[in-house]
């Protein structure tokens, strides 16, 4: 059995930690090296980091806060790790990924409704010189632009993780016209690419199987249609932005794995996020939105 051992608390968000950053580069590059991939993908959803540093900041318990200083810190990593992976790859293009889901959530900060926050908002605009950031009231997509500026220099594209069915179940044509690519405003000559993506077509429901007589804590909406739309649209939106490539996660739903292993395990609400995901069904059956995912594949096929 795994044993988990905690984090000193002294280590606790120190990412530039050599250890840690030497560690980290050594994974990599023992992954790189074993599968030989285009693109090196160095960071998941970067930026939800960014959100949970406010969020904390102005909840009463000081003890679950991120502080700011974990972003500073985190780039300065992050910098490092770019630099020796372009060293050793220099033909490869690196980025780390980032939510735009988390990116276009459509949330306001107060920054001046506790001491905590106003201390933040502080430490921000000494370190960003952003004019942007002395407004009280700051949106989190503002926050998010900024900060992830600073960051841009080591990200050789903009690539996006993003599930918005949570947001717009079946509505798919809700979702707004630049959700997909809004962030790329953070670095606009960069290229694009999609990270993870993908589209439920079967209504997820937690807990699952529900009990007789409850209601689920979790219920969002979606069928083939929605999923087949958005496969349309996401596509779509890949090609006007001339993307390097596009990810869909996962490409047969997990219903065997889900009731035989992930109903069981800690976490079971979010490994059910994704369990009808799939372009096949549970059953190995294709779905309309793998005939439409064809349709591009067999546009860049050259005689």
């Amino acid at each position: 059995a795994r044993v988990m051992i905690p984090l000193p608390k002294e280590l606790k968000y120190q990412f530039n930690n050599d250890a840690f950053v030497y560690a980290y580069l050594a994974h990599v590059m023992y992954l790189v090296d074993a599968f030989k991939p285009d693109h090196i993908g160095f960071g998941i959803e970067n930026n939800i980091m960014l959100t949970k540093i406010v969020e904390t900041a102005a909840t009463p318990d000081s003890g679950d806060d991120i502080p700011y200083e974990a972003w500073i810190d985190f780039t300065k990593a992050m910098r490092r790790i770019h630099a020796a992976l372009k060293t050793a790859y220099p033909q490869k293009k690196l980025f780390y990924s980032l939510s735009a889901d988390d990116y276009n959530y459509p949330r306001n900060f107060d920054f001046g409704s506790s001491q905590a926050a106003y201390n933040l908002l502080i430490k921000a605009i000494n370190h960003t010189k952003s004019p942007y950031l002395y407004n009280r009231y700051v949106t989190g997509t503002v926050w998010q632009r900024e900060h992830l500026k600073l960051a841009s220099d080591f990200n050789d594209l903009i690539a996006i993780s993003t599930y918005p069915f949570m947001a717009y179940g079946t509505n798919v044509a809700g979702i707004p016209a630049d959700y997909l690519t809004r962030v790329r405003e953070v670095a606009p000559s960069k290229p694009f690419a999609v990270a993870e993506t993908g589209y439920i077509a079967e209504p997820l429901v937690y807990p699952d199987p529900l009990p007789a007589g409850t209601t689920p804590s979790l219920f969002v909406d979606g069928n083939t249609t929605a999923q087949a739309q958005y496969v349309s649209r996401l596509l779509a939106d890949a090609t006007k932005q001339n993307a390097l490539f596009v990810n869909w996660f996962i490409v047969r739903d997990y219903d065997d794995m889900w009731k035989q292993v992930l109903v069981h395990l800690p976490g079971g609400e979010t490994n059910r996020i994704w369990r009808d995901i799939g372009l096949f069904d549970g059953n190995g059956n294709s779905r309309l939105s793998l005939f439409l995912w064809h349709t591009y594949l067999w546009r860049g096929v050259q005689p």
